[in-house]
């Protein structure tokens, strides 16, 4: 037999059987389930909080990582095969204004294979390094030339790297050598260098306090009992609540572990795994998130330890508590349903077809609802109206978000109205990144502009044979041109045959000639000379009337910007830099003003080296010269006194010889007198004799 029943006793009878049904399935499901699905939600939280702060610890290492990249990059460009640390000077800067900006660190050095940048070096091993860190609060440098001996020790970041050319991220240590930070737990991030034939040179690597991170983990508790540990890739405790433990083993202090868990291995292989242990009369669900910073590849791993008790406590609660709003809701709808089936039968029709007509998309044709019988069901049909309207709302809006048109608005009926909500955030979200993008593409135009620039002003004065002022000139005429400023004057420090140091201007692009072709600055005097005694950059937005002018041929102007840079390299200051413009400096042209004064400070002083030792050659060669002239002269006189002593010898021999005969006339003259007085004496005689005869 059949029986024909109204709709509304089906509802009814319908609806008591359903909700019975399924109250006796809900409670089977709550008194049997919740608890698992507690527990199952606890571990996804659980995942969920590990992964969100390891993505901070780990943001934090790819920040530094990333520098380190960076300045790796830029030391590449100075070290050469054969350059015997010619370029010292400038990785040292490097090095210091590195540190400078990241005074977090313990430390930050080089160092380098001397084998690799030192042909002379006649060894297979042997290292320099320079290191630059903070003692008391002031800047220390140190420079040594280590001959370290053939040993490799396999266990070393830097062996490691020297092996396997990447960036490193270093096993926790303590340094034993430094009394202040003796006892201290760091570790070290590496970038390698290599040479342009691709061997390896050495490292650039900076020292990290590890302390940080445990004061960073010790403050992780997303729950009552919940503890996190930071461990390293080799299983060092690195951040843990008990302070006593950082710095041990995780194999020293882990209890309870299942068999089939081998925690190092699966650490050191960067896995996210997880387990659940007995810890006395407590269940514990432990998760492990991997850290791996970017360009490295090992990872360290955030481990989060949380009580399942307290998601269990919860769930009894929940299953309490909905069985008894189960017990009187189920009442309620037995009573609501007996009263609704009456009112609902009628329209029930023109509603099934609005809904069917919205579950099957189609919005946009859908007619509203006319029903007027002045109770719920006429609510209902108000209401699914105003949802038709929101809908079709909802989807112009959404047609016009994939029309790119992200100045559309859509407004929430209330603080609850979740997808109004959900829709605007989404349109703040898609702006944001759509901004962000934005500001991205800008600052990587202003990083290429400021890496091109100082690729184009490093051909300018890589050429060291040019004088100061033809070089000066090309670099100011260069500059105005790149940074699209107006005119620019430089102006550097002289010294030599002058009773007080001026700054001369040496080069000058666009300025007027009467006022600056010959001119010379006092130190302190005016803007340019207050930066030279200030060493400090000077950027002015309001000038004086006529303090500078431009002239074309529409007649002058005075340019409302002036930049005054020194030009300074390792506390040494040689000059200044003038710049003005009829627009504003933004800062990235500023930053990029002051990187370039500071390298061509640099290049100054190589080049006023170089004409030093010029002259100084030069002055060599003439004294060589004039030795060379006097020594032929004294040559010359040496032969002439030889010669004229020569022909004295002969003068005397020939004198000698004519003495020799005189002596002998002399005595044979003698001998005839004699001879004669003989014989006078003789006729005398005779002479008496025949007279008295």
């Amino acid at each position: 037999m059949k029986i024909n029943l109204k709709l509304r006793a089906k509802l009814v009878l319908f609806t008591v059987l359903i909700l019975g049904a399924a109250s006796m399935f809900a409670w089977q499901y709550i008194t049997s389930d919740l608890t698992k699905k507690s527990i199952s939600d606890a571990k996804i939280v659980a995942q969920t909080t590990a992964q969100k702060y390891a993505n901070e610890i780990e943001a934090n290492l790819n920040t530094n990582q990333g520098m380190m990249r960076a300045l790796a990059n830029s030391m590449n460009d100075l070290i050469t095969e054969d350059g015997d640390l010619k370029n010292e000077q400038q990785l040292d800067l490097l090095l210091n204004s590195f540190y400078k900006r990241n005074k977090n660190l313990l430390a930050a050095y080089y160092i380098l294979e001397l084998e690799a940048i030192r042909p002379s070096w006649p060894k297979t091993h042997g290292r320099y390094i320079s290191l630059v860190q903070s003692q008391n609060g002031t800047l220390s440098s140190l420079k040594a030339t280590l001959d370290t001996g053939n040993i490799a020790n396999p266990t070393s970041y830097y062996y490691q790297t020297k092996q396997h050319p990447e960036e490193v991220l270093a096993e926790p240590y303590q340094d034993l050598l430094n009394d202040q930070l003796k006892g201290l737990l760091m570790s070290s991030q590496a970038a390698p260098l290599v040479l342009p034939s691709g061997k390896f040179a050495g490292i650039v690597a900076s020292d990290l306090d590890l302390g940080n991170f445990a004061k960073l983990v010790k403050n992780i508790q997303p729950y009552p009992g919940a503890e996190a540990y930071l461990l390293s890739n080799e299983g060092t405790i690195v951040g843990h609540p008990d302070e006593s433990k950082i710095g041990l083993s995780l194999s020293e202090i882990a209890d309870n572990l299942p068999a089939d868990v081998q925690l190092i291995d699966k650490i050191s292989t960067g896995e996210s795994f997880n387990y659940s242990i007995e810890d006395g009369a407590t269940p514990y669900f432990i998760t492990f998130v991997p850290i791996t910073p970017a360009g490295t590849h090992k990872s360290w791993s955030l481990a989060l330890k949380i009580p399942l008790s307290i998601f269990v406590s919860r769930a009894e609660a929940l299953t309490k508590d909905a069985s008894i709003m189960m017990m009187f809701g189920l009442v309620f709808l037995i009573v609501f349903m007996f009263i609704l089936a009456h009112f609902v039968t009628s329209p029930i029709k023109q509603t099934t077809h609005a809904l069917q007509q919205l579950a099957d998309g189609e919005v946009d044709s859908i007619e509203k609802l006319n029903i007027k019988s002045r109770d719920e069901a006429q609510m209902m049909g108000e209401s699914l109206n105003q949802l038709i309207d929101r809908l079709k709302e909802v989807s112009s809006f959404a047609k016009e978000i994939g029309n790119n048109n992200l100045e559309v608005t859509i407004n929430p009926k209330s603080n609850k109205d979740s997808m109004g909500n959900a829709l605007m955030g989404m349109k703040d979200s898609l702006q944001s990144a759509h901004i962000q993008e934005q500001e991205r593409k800008k600052e990587e135009k202003q990083r290429s502009w400021a890496n091109t620039g100082v690729a184009r002003f490093s051909e300018i004065t890589r050429d060291t044979s040019k004088g100061i002022e033809e070089m000066s000139q090309e670099v100011v005429a260069e500059l105005v041109k790149y940074t699209e400023a107006n005119q620019a004057g430089l102006f550097l420090l002289e010294e030599e045959n002058r009773d007080h140091p001026v700054l001369e201007l040496k080069a000058c692009l666009a300025y007027d000639r009467k006022k600056f072709l010959e001119k010379e600055i006092m130190i302190g005097e005016g803007v340019a000379g207050r930066c030279f005694q200030e060493q400090e950059t000077i950027y002015m937005t309001d000038l004086p009337q006529n303090y500078l002018e431009i002239t074309s041929g529409l007649g002058a102007a005075t340019p409302t910007n002036l930049l005054v840079v020194p030009l300074k390299v390792n506390d040494n200051i040689y000059g200044v830099l003038e710049i003005a413009s009829f627009t504003k400096f933004e800062a990235y042209k500023i930053e990029f003003i002051e990187r370039l004064c500071e390298n061509f400070a640099s290049v100054i002083n190589t080049l006023r080296i170089n004409q030093k030792t010029q002259y100084l050659l030069e002055e060599a060669q003439m004294q060589g010269e004039q030795l060379r002239a006097q020594e032929e002269e004294m040559r010359q006189n040496m032969e002439e006194l030889q010669a004229t002593q020569e022909d004295a010898a002969r003068r005397e021999e020939d004198l000698g010889q004519k003495v020799s005969e005189y002596k002998a006339q002399a005595e044979k003259a003698a001998a005839m007198v004699e001879l004669l007085r003989t014989e006078m004496k003789s006729v005398q005689k005779n002479q008496s004799a025949h007279q008295q005869g």
